[in-house]
């Protein structure tokens, strides 16, 4: 709000300026400020994605492998122009189906992970967005060297942005996994390097309950260190 100036160049006309000039300041360091958070936030998306991407690129290897294989067998059927095996042609083309639609579940959800568009709040059950944060993760094999536990609640409906929740959740995941040493195996006989509990302590129904806790918690719990 700005104070109306009668332009009469004394003092208190002098000091309304003065205040309308500082409360312009304030509002064009607010804006900046406003646009610096929101690009810190898609610098740090951008960073969860690149940490996935080499990873991911290289499980997408693998139904590309598998449709480039069933593509040479339905050549070869057609070449020759007779179907000796019908049901190798119908597998063929299952397993290219299957692949593909394999490829897009994984695009689908690094797209949705990284969408600014996406960010409103929407009503959502939190296990799901644990679930999908997961199944991001697992695509990327970062998970393979330690063990994950899920211990979810019952379905917990929360009125959030799901996709900054993931956001979080994979950041900490990760996190954890490199501390545990993700992506490298011990040298005993392969086993696992750490284990990973993600909890779903869901809002305090019990009557009597001291702490009244009206909202859900997410613990995740690993044994590296520090």
């Amino acid at each position: 709000i700005r104070i109306e100036n009668d332009h009469k160049n004394d003092e208190v006309s002098n000091l309304i300026s003065n205040i309308n000039l500082t409360l312009d300041r304030l509002e064009q360091e607010k804006v900046k400020r406003e646009n610096a958070e929101k690009s810190m936030i898609k610098q740090g998306k951008l960073a969860s994605i690149g940490r996935l991407t080499s990873s991911i690129a290289h499980e997408i290897n693998n139904p590309l492998m598998a449709i480039s294989t069933s593509l040479q067998v339905i050549k070869k059927i057609v070449r020759a122009k007779t179907v000796d095996d019908p049901s190798l042609l119908e597998e063929a083309l299952e397993i290219s189906e299957s692949e593909v639609e394999r490829i897009r579940d994984i695009i689908s959800g690094l797209l949705d992970f990284h969408r600014l568009d996406k960010e409103g709040f929407t009503r959502v059950n939190l296990n799901d967005v644990v679930l999908q944060s997961m199944s991001i993760l697992n695509w990327s094999k970062k998970l393979e060297p330690i063990d994950t536990v899920l211990d979810l609640a019952e379905d917990i409906f929360l009125y959030c942005s799901p996709v900054k929740v993931k956001q979080v959740l994979i950041n900490f995941i990760l996190n954890a996994a490199e501390a545990m040493g993700g992506g490298e195996k011990k040298k005993s006989g392969g086993a696992k390097s750490g284990k990973l509990t993600i909890k779903v302590v869901p809002p305090s129904t019990t009557k009597g309950d001291q702490t009244g806790r009206q909202f859900a918690e997410i613990h995740l719990i690993d044994n590296g260190p520090g």
